[in-house]
């Protein structure tokens, strides 16, 4: 990285809460060139969000029932990350990816799962300028969860209608006009 450019930090859902903690690393040698950021569509532990750590309970089922389930399990994962006005090409392209991961995988990243916490965002609160934009009708990590995290970190909050937790990808201009 050039030390003498700015950095603006965008993170997606789970990856909200990479972007909080390389905020909270005091040894980051990039930290003074952060000028923002955004976060689409996250989730924390605190407020108004329901995310517990470990991800879903389903998840500490054996393996070979998470594979047996796969299938069904992606449909979910589809209809809920996707407003149901949503491209289907875009909902095709999403199924067929999610349906080639592995479950070992998904079951490993979800188990080691640790959302931030309120204590967490407070600290970086005044680190940053925070934009958080958030699907309307998000069926994986509810909307009052962003608003939740947007207050607590005094940020921007903006909520697009008719998309879900792909907001990105359903609504990619009313995304890049916030």
């Amino acid at each position: 990285l050039d030390p003498n450019k700015p950095l603006l930090l965008i993170g997606h859902s789970f990856g909200t809460n990479h972007i909080i903690r390389l905020l909270l690393d005091k040894n980051n040698t990039n930290a003074a060139n952060i000028v923002g950021a955004i976060l689409l569509a996250p989730g924390f532990k605190g407020g108004a969000s329901p995310q517990r750590d470990g991800g879903h309970p389903i998840f500490k089922m054996p393996l070979f029932f998470l594979k047996l389930l796969q299938e069904s399990m992606t449909k979910e994962f589809v209809k809920n990350a996707h407003h149901e006005n949503s491209a289907l090409a875009l909902k095709k392209e999403a199924f067929e990816g999610s349906m080639e991961n592995d479950m070992f995988m998904c079951k490993a990243w979800y188990r080691q799962m640790t959302w931030i916490t309120e204590k967490e965002v407070e600290k970086v609160r005044e680190e940053v300028p925070f934009l958080v934009i958030h699907g309307k009708d998000d069926g994986l990590l509810p909307c009052t969860g962003g608003k939740s995290l947007s207050d607590s970190l005094s940020a921007e909050f903006v909520e697009i209608p008719e998309a879900s937790h792909q907001v990105m990808q359903e609504k990619p201009t009313d995304v890049a006009q916030a």
